[in-house]
């Protein structure tokens, strides 16, 4: 199981979403949308160097299934 605080799940309105892509504290934000707001999102990482995941402008919006987010935490944790 993950850590709290490793995965967090933000549903709100622009002022939201703004808050979250200039915050210093966020290292990655994952947004799926439009072409605009994730050129916006963009803007505001980038400062900073914090990670996007962008799914823009489509039709097909990435679904993750919690054990497929499971399966990558644990790739990405070193073995003890």
């Amino acid at each position: 199981m993950a850590s709290a605080g490793v995965f967090s799940v933000i549903a709100g309105d622009r002022d939201a979403g703004q808050a979250l892509a200039s915050n210093p504290a966020v290292s990655m934000v994952s947004f799926t949308g439009s072409s605009a707001t994730g050129s916006k999102i963009m803007t505001s990482c980038a400062p900073r160097l914090a990670q996007t995941m962008l799914e823009l402008g489509g039709k097909s919006a990435l679904v993750m299934c919690v054990r497929a987010l499971f399966c990558l935490l644990s790739l990405a944790m070193p073995a003890h």
